[in-house]
């Protein structure tokens, strides 16, 4: 056995230090979630506390929009985020692609009519024939895996083999869509991968002229500070041109948002923390997102 091993193997076995009150306490809370849990599942439990309904209503951060006519394919899809912005926009979705099963029961259950091919055997797009796809797509959007630029996941970038940009890359110039959109976690616009930014994604898609921005959630109403890097390409250097980095459209903090002026500010709603976007009570203890 080895030491690494050993290790884990005498850590389960240690045993909590418990007085014999505090385990009869913890065994009538087990005893009583237990018997609670399984009176709710037959419908014979009333609520022991007040259910809080959520203030923040999401359709009014991003109402429906009427359909524009432009089709998307998804990859790298996870629990549909991009998917349901587009869909939002006014785009008609045509497919999406996930490896973890369970994503794409949660696309499936939320959009039953969507197309969406996943698990191991469907959801693999480098087992995908992209040519089926030729001339009937708009727009493919996607987030690649991040753990190889995420500080999580050691940062080992073209090295990791989650790495998938030339799996996404290989799709778009495949099906040569008008436009594409990519997003990533912040690290990969660290200077380390500088080099690889410039091989593995710019010089790969010579046919497109390219944005690279960062978006942070909260700056548009979302409670939850995410900050995204985003790579939107264009095929005509006209809609290059004509592109709009999206602005602010709340500020998350007294202070300023790091991508608002002062007139600008003026004029911005202001994000909800948390506990106001779920209607909880303010303990006073956290004061930003």
């Amino acid at each position: 056995m080895s030491s690494k091993a050993s290790v884990y193997k005498n850590a389960s076995r240690k045993e909590y230090k418990l007085t014999n009150e505090q385990r009869n306490i913890y065994r009538k809370i087990s005893q009583e979630s237990r018997e609670a849990k399984r009176r709710a599942s037959l419908g014979f439990l009333s609520s022991i506390h007040s259910i809080n309904t959520p203030r923040l209503e999401p359709n009014q951060l991003m109402p429906p929009l009427e359909s524009n006519g432009l089709t998307t394919l998804s990859l790298f899809s996870g629990g549909g985020g991009l998917d349901l912005g587009f869909d939002k926009a006014g785009y008609t979705h045509q497919g999406a692609y996930e490896l973890i099963p369970i994503c794409g029961k949660t696309l499936k259950s939320n959009r039953p009519n969507w197309i969406v091919h996943s698990g191991p055997e469907n959801g693999d797009i480098t087992k995908v024939v992209w040519q089926d796809y030729i001339g009937s797509i708009d727009v493919i959007h996607g987030g690649p895996p991040c753990q190889p630029f995420s500080i999580a996941g050691q940062q080992a970038g073209q090295n990791d083999d989650r790495n998938m940009w030339g799996e996404f890359i290989r799709a778009v110039n495949t099906h040569r869509p008008k436009s594409f959109v990519a997003e990533n976690v912040l690290g990969i616009l660290n200077p380390k991968f500088s080099g690889f930014v410039q091989k593995y994604i710019l010089d790969k898609l010579p046919d497109y002229h390219i944005h690279i921005f960062e978006l942070n959630a909260a700056d548009f109403g979302v409670p939850q500070q995410r900050r995204r890097v985003f790579f939107v390409g264009f095929r005509t250097k006209a809609a290059f041109k004509c592109f709009q980095i999206p602005k602010p459209s709340h500020i998350w903090s007294e202070k300023k948002s790091p991508s608002t002026d002062d007139l600008f500010e003026e004029t911005l709603a202001k994000t909800m923390g948390v506990r106001e976007a779920l209607c909880l009570a303010d303990t006073g203890l956290w004061h930003q997102l």
